[in-house]
């Protein structure tokens, strides 16, 4: 079996299901068919790109009229389906793939 990312063999301890040579690369493809997909709402987009601007949950909060906890649930969300492991990280990679280009052209 090869990789589904990086087309390197699969050890075979991985087991007969594996299609991945290592978790990384798992997490790699997902947030690759996250963003081809466009997986992100705008919601989530919005509040990324709010925050890459500096503005604090507070104000994001404020600002789109919801409450500071379903800011972070947006956050969250965004960080998960995107892989990152911060919200600094999702912003990082929105900036990386253009999506907020994408999102402030809608």
């Amino acid at each position: 079996m090869m990789c589904r990312y990086c087309n390197h063999p699969i050890a075979e301890s991985r087991g007969p299901s594996a299609r991945y040579c290592s978790p990384a690369h798992r997490r790699k493809a997902q947030r690759q068919r996250n963003i081809e997909s466009g997986h992100l709402t705008v919601a989530e987009l919005s509040v990324l790109s709010m925050h890459s601007a500096g503005l604090t949950k507070p104000e994001i909060a404020q600002e789109l009229g919801i409450s500071a906890h379903t800011v972070r649930e947006h956050a969250d969300n965004a960080r998960a389906k995107l892989g990152a492991s911060t919200i600094a990280h999702a912003v990082a990679i929105c900036y990386q793939h253009g999506l907020f280009r994408t999102y402030l052209a809608a």
